[in-house]
């Protein structure tokens, strides 16, 4: 106490010295003082080897012990509140990793005697109560003197109506926003302003800044100027940062909450790598979006962050922060328990993950259930060639798009060998399919250097595959079955058994026979009228032929007296043997692998994830024909694969040079099949080219210097006595 008012202090000190001793603000608690002193000698003993000690258990006891508690529990009480002090701990427990090598102790406070512990500990408790109270020069009293007026009750209320500046030597609100926008120098080395701009309940660095207080928050939330100077405040620190919000048309566009990399993100993002601290001024910025009422913003940016660290390999000094202070800062409990789940999911390795109980994640059912399961689009990840890929595309036909990724001339992109396996990974994890099966579902679109191996390490690496998988025995001898003439015109059905939920027991599986397509629809009794009559027939009409087993669902007069009014041919196949319904048996022990590995995964209900798991189904290329479901069905590639966004126009003439060369390479087939079947010419072909091969042409200009071929162009059309190149018109 001073003259009848409290006041607090804090101090560091060595052996022979006082390192730093400094006044707090007089509503400083014993326990805060104590945090403040340990963090300072933390961080002013960064990069060395040092032993501390301090006579506060409280603060002893936070590093080594309740540390670990609130961060698993997300710095919040038993009641869901947040734990007091909750700022002052995360910069203490960030702080205690600076050092090279660090040992905190703790010992006995006021005690007499003549060793180093228990003089070091007098004089810092002396340093401390110096500091507190220190003398005034005469330019100190006479500022004292002149502020005779009350202090205003709201100064963050205040800075935000553009009333005050920021203290010390700081600018009004409206003048920070517009002249310190893009200065990012001045944003990096000034440290006052970001207790000012983001205020929490919490004392900052900062002493002139002041804790938000109830009325200053309802004021705030409720006023909206302080609203449209917050988001415009938030806009221009994600700047900093190297974020924009997503997709915005200006500065009037509300309700845009969603976050993406900005322009200069390379450079900012090495500004974060090299300084950060920043990481604490994004843990006060998510703390008083949620204090101040734009909730919203929290989690989109968190799991901006998220994506970068755990999925783009970016800003590695990030993740202790992300998870220790990023996802608790969010206030909604769905959004936060949505995002320890995602970061969960692409954690590695999984077994070093403690800011969360395995178990429970594994059984959490996140929302959306579909977006986690579909491979991540390929703008989600940066290309970074080596200098020997580098070389190797220079001496290749094609370029660099926008987005730096280069396209070969048959559409291709090239992955680079360090990104191939993440994105390869990534497809696994949201197909399980095995190596062919992604070699298949990669090639057409990505030109991969190993990717056999790749697909096959990946896959054996797998354990929810490992698993699931069956032991593969030897191949049978292939039988043959009749198919349908046209899509969805000759179908299998059968009924496969669910585990019980919400009263279905049964799923009723339907497969076409040309196209491989599935349909999946779980009932509670072994019906097929009412699937039949509500689903199939209205979305792809009538069948001609229906195959089955004998089983008692098929066979009731019911369904059968339906298939005859309708005109349906409906097989019943050879008792015991289900070879004789192979396409629908083989489709039912797929759908049941499949909804396995994701129920695993992810404690799914059994009826959330078909839609899911047909969605894959349809998408993967057969064995025989190296073409999916889908592409079989409407005739066009599958969308699980998200590409770049490229040309339409660049795009649109690659794909018509393909239809161009397969349909060349059907004429071809053609004309050879003609001429099996007449008279043969008198003379050979002239010719041995076919569509898609590449030739050179006869240059007939007589340069005696110049080139004698033109080329090399590319074959779109033969018959058997010329060809029809791309390049060379009419």
């Amino acid at each position: 106490m001073n003259d009848g008012k409290k006041v607090s202090g804090y101090a560091v000190v060595s052996a022979e010295e006082i390192i730093e001793a400094n006044p707090l603000p007089g509503h400083t608690s014993a326990q805060l003082a104590e945090i403040t002193a340990l963090t300072r000698a933390l961080e002013i003993s960064e990069g060395k080897r040092v032993n501390i000690y301090t006579d506060s258990k409280y603060a002893f006891m936070t590093v080594h012990a309740h540390g670990a508690l609130y961060k698993e529990r997300g710095l919040l009480t038993s009641s869901g509140q947040q734990i007091k002090y909750a700022a002052e701990i995360a910069a203490l427990l960030e702080a205690v990793w600076k050092p090279s090598a660090v040992s905190i102790m703790h010992c006995r406070g006021h005690q007499k005697g003549h060793d180093e512990i228990p003089k070091g500990n007098r004089r810092a408790d002396q340093a401390a109560k110096a500091a507190a109270k220190p003398l005034l020069t005469i330019d100190q009293a006479q500022i004292l003197l002149c502020k005779q007026e009350p202090q205003s009750l709201m100064p963050n209320y205040e800075f935000y109506m553009n009333w005050r500046k920021f203290e010390p030597k700081g600018e009004f609100i409206e003048i920070l926003l517009h002249k310190w926008q893009d200065d990012y120098e001045l944003l990096e080395l000034n440290h006052d302003y970001i207790q000012w701009l983001f205020p929490t309940q919490f004392q900052g660095r900062n002493f002139y800044s002041t804790p938000l207080t109830s009325q200053e928050t309802r004021l705030m939330i409720n006023t909206s100027e302080v609203q449209q100077r917050l988001r415009r405040a938030y806009k221009m620190m994600l700047k900093f940062f190297g974020v924009k919000l997503m997709g915005e048309y200006g500065e009037e566009d509300t309700e845009v909450i969603e976050v993406e990399r900005a322009e200069n993100f390379v450079s900012r993002f090495e500004n974060l790598t090299t300084n950060p601290h920043n990481n604490l001024r994004i843990t006060r910025i998510l703390l008083s979006l949620g204090e101040l009422g734009a909730e919203e913003y929290q989690a989109p940016l968190v799991r901006f962050f998220l994506k970068e660290i755990l999925i783009r390999n970016k800003l590695p000094r990030m993740k202790k922060s992300a998870m220790n202070f990023f996802i608790p800062a969010v206030r909604d409990s769905q959004h936060r328990q949505d995002l320890l789940f995602f970061a969960w999911r692409y954690y590695f390795p999984k077994e070093e993950f403690v800011w969360g109980n395995r178990g429970e994640l594994a059984r959490y059912k996140v929302k959306p259930v579909v977006a986690a399961f579909l491979p991540a689009p390929l703008s989600e990840w940066t290309p970074v060639y080596s200098e020997k890929a580098k070389k190797w595309l220079s001496e290749e036909q094609g370029g660099y798009g926008e987005d730096g990724w280069f396209q070969l001339e048959n559409g291709q992109i090239v992955l680079p060998a360090t990104l191939a396996p993440e994105i390869v990974r990534t497809l696994h994890a949201s197909t399980h399919g095995g190596r062919e099966m992604m070699e298949q579902q990669l090639e057409p679109h990505f030109y991969v250097p190993g990717l056999s191996v790749i697909c096959k390490v990946i896959a054996q690496q797998c354990v929810t595959c490992t698993k699931n998988n069956p032991r593969t025995g030897p191949s049978q001898p292939p039988g043959k079955q009749p198919i349908g003439l046209s899509p969805m015109a000759s179908l299998q059905i059968d009924f496969t058994v669910l585990p019980p939920c919400k009263g279905y027991k049964y799923l009723l599986v339907m497969v076409c026979t040309l196209t491989g397509w599935v349909e999946a629809f779980p009932t509670r009794t072994e019906k097929v009228v009412k699937s039949l009559m509500k689903e199939i027939i209205p979305r792809y009409g009538l069948p001609l032929e229906i195959g089955s087993d004998n089983g008692p669902a098929f066979i009731q007069n019911c369904l059968q007296q339906l298939a005859r009014l309708l005109g349906i041919t409906w097989k019943l196949h050879t008792a015991y043997r289900p070879q004789s319904s192979g396409k629908v048996q083989r489709m039912n022990h797929t759908l049941k692998t499949l909804m396995s590995k994701l129920c695993q995964e992810t404690s799914l209900g059994c009826l959330d994830v078909p839609p899911i798991v047909l969605l894959h189904i349809r998408c993967r290329p057969t064995p025989q024909l190296k073409l999916s479901p889908y592409e079989l069905m409407f005739g066009r590639p599958t969308p699980l694969i998200n590409g770049l966004r490229g040309d339409l126009r660049a795009l649109g003439k690659i794909k018509l040079n393909d239809q161009v060369v397969l349909l060349g390479k059907t004429m071809q087939k053609l004309n050879t099949w003609v001429g099996d079947n007449i008279p043969h010419f008198l003379y050979p072909p002239l010719h041995k080219y076919c569509p898609g091969d590449s030739v050179w042409v006869k240059e007939w200009k007589n340069d005696p210097l110049g080139p004698k071929w033109r080329g090399p162009y590319f074959v779109l059309l033969s018959t058997p006595t010329a060809v029809k190149v791309a390049e060379v018109v009419p």
